[in-house]
């Protein structure tokens, strides 16, 4: 759970400008950073999460993934774990962990929002194109849609390959653009 000082969410908010805005990548605190958006009326904090060992004083093991046949998965060092918060409440409704997401009202503006979220944080740190999230199983279908299939105006432009041999209920991504 982040404890944000009183206001700053409304700034991060200050120039939104209606439903499918993408503001820009926020510093939360040391190993978080979020990209604020809004899908339909509600606001949304998409967090990526900086792994504790680039960070703090954590050992190599912590960044190893376990994977469905018992092996390790060996992150590249640049990675993120994504979070997405509601910034309508407490920050602290992780919507991949839910168990309903029927309060999102159109899945489709979602998807795109958290599509867009994730191209601008990769084109501002593009060595950090690896990210992982984990989803509760009934999150799990909108979650995977999202980032399984490119929105039209992404497509051509990014390749989004899954990580489909890790452990649920983690699930992973890498993007690369096209233009690279």
């Amino acid at each position: 759970m982040i404890i944000l000082r009183s206001g700053v969410v409304d700034s991060l908010f200050r120039n939104a400008a209606g439903p499918g805005w993408i503001g820009g990548v926020h510093c939360l605190q040391r190993n978080v950073e979020c990209v604020p958006c809004k899908i339909g009326n509600d606001r949304y904090l998409i967090r990526f999460n900086i792994p504790y060992f680039l960070t703090q004083h954590e050992p190599y093991e912590s960044i190893l993934l376990e994977t469905r046949d018992g092996g390790v998965f060996i992150p590249k060092l640049e990675h993120r774990y994504i979070d997405i918060i509601s910034a309508d409440g407490a920050l602290t409704q992780n919507l991949c962990s839910v168990k309903d997401l029927s309060s999102i009202p159109n899945p489709g503006e979602f998807i795109k929002t958290l599509q867009d979220a994730v191209v601008l944080y990769y084109r501002n740190y593009p060595n950090a194109n690896q990210f992982f999230f984990m989803f509760s199983h009934e999150a799990k279908e909108i979650l995977l849609n999202t980032v399984t299939s490119i929105s039209e105006g992404l497509s051509g432009k990014f390749r989004i390959e899954p990580h489909t041999d890790l452990k649920e209920p983690l699930y992973g991504f890498s993007i690369t653009s096209d233009a690279l």
